[in-house]
């Protein structure tokens, strides 16, 4: 027998941006948006993206007690999406919640139309590299890249994964443990 679904993807509730906030600070890091927000940011970029039709964002929630202990969230461009905003808070680390959200966000996209989706995750991400391994998206070579707003060059690897790859929740291996990829000059993960 399998593992039993416990997370869902939600709206966040008013009252949880201030620990979103916190959360995407502590991270920065792993973001390509190093620079931290602050709440009137981040509740106005949440405006924008609550009316758009192409971006979504969720909390990552205990289905049982309703604990936010994440976010995900993608970008839809016709019938590709780009993950992105992808976290889940330290004390939830390491015990497949991760693994669990972001497959629940590619089936759901799936679903609604998306024939692939792909995620860009910095180089020195090691988590996030052996997730996107573990799960099944095919890796493409290290590039450097200027993102958005960004002054300079970051290292990244894209991973994408067509409709038909993602393997089904019966099959996904939850014993395993990511081996996760160190790379030299790397915050701690």
């Amino acid at each position: 027998m399998g593992r039993i679904r416990s997370l869902a993807l939600r709206a966040p509730k008013s009252y949880e941006h201030t620990k979103l906030v916190a959360w995407r600070n502590a991270n920065r890091h792993k973001f390509l948006h190093p620079k931290p927000i602050t709440l009137d940011s981040h509740l106005a970029w949440y405006s924008t993206k609550r009316k758009s039709f192409r971006d979504h964002f969720f909390v990552v929630a205990q289905r049982s007690s309703g604990v936010m202990i994440g976010t995900i969230g993608f970008t839809s461009f016709e019938n590709v999406g780009e993950y992105n905003r992808f976290l889940i808070a330290e004390p939830y680390r390491g015990r497949g919640f991760g693994k669990e959200a972001l497959w629940t966000l590619l089936d759901r996209g799936f679903y609604e139309g998306i024939d692939k989706f792909y995620g860009l995750v910095i180089a020195t991400n090691g988590e996030a590299i052996a997730l996107n391994r573990q799960l099944g998206f095919k890796e493409s070579t290290e590039k450097r890249t200027k993102y958005d707003k960004i002054p300079y060059l970051v290292d990244v690897i894209k991973f994408t994964m067509k409709a038909e790859d993602l393997p089904s929740w019966e099959n996904l291996s939850w014993s395993q443990e990511l081996d996760i990829v160190e790379q030299p000059g790397s915050p701690r993960l």
